[in-house]
């Protein structure tokens, strides 16, 4: 949804976790708080909620929190984490976020598992720089690449996956074993005709 921002909010101390879920404007239904939580995840609209965990870090100056805000910056979707402490903040990492495809598949372990994978390779190609002037930035891989994997479901079923990346966006195609194949490597001793 356009304009609207993520926020993962992670303190040791739970009563900044318990400030932050009740004193920032979230969206209702968008956020995940329950008593004695250390991590927080919620939704605001139009902006992070930056200037208020400032305001909060202020108020427990000996805790360190910690927030991944997802945000889009140039159409591009990237994760800025960000350590809060006595009022002050510093950025300490960027990362790529991705759109990505449906998998029609039932077993949300198996389509977290086979995202996660996906995600895993295409944060080796964007990297996290830093230029001239000591910012942080994505080296977006501007072409588009397919990655070709299997992976073993939760259910026993063996999947091949086609990851299709092009910049931010990763589409899917995924082929069920409908034949079980066993496998042998070949060696230098077998009859090759090559």
């Amino acid at each position: 949804m356009a304009n609207w921002d993520d926020t993962l909010l992670i303190c040791s101390n739970p009563e900044v976790v318990k400030k932050a879920a009740l004193a920032i404007r979230w969206v209702k239904g968008y956020n995940n708080w329950k008593e004695g939580d250390t991590k927080f995840y919620g939704t605001t609209v139009g902006c992070v909620p930056f200037m208020e965990v400032i305001e909060i870090s202020k108020q427990f100056p000996d805790d360190v929190i910690t927030c991944e805000y997802s945000i889009e910056v140039d159409r591009w979707s990237e994760i800025h984490t960000i350590e809060y402490r006595n009022g002050e903040s510093e950025l300490i990492g960027i990362s790529p976020s991705y759109m990505l495809g449906t998998i029609p598949l039932k077993n949300n372990e198996d389509i977290d598992g086979i995202h996660n994978r996906a995600i895993a390779f295409c944060r080796r190609l964007d990297l996290m720089e830093m230029d001239k002037d000591g910012r942080l930035f994505i080296n977006w891989f501007d072409k588009e690449v397919c990655l070709k994997f299997e992976y073993d479901g939760v259910d026993g079923k063996k999947y091949k996956v086609e990851a299709t990346k092009c910049r931010e966006y990763v589409d899917f195609k995924i082929y069920e074993g409908l034949i079980k194949y066993d496998w042998r490597e070949l060696s230098k001793e077998d009859d090759l005709p090559f």
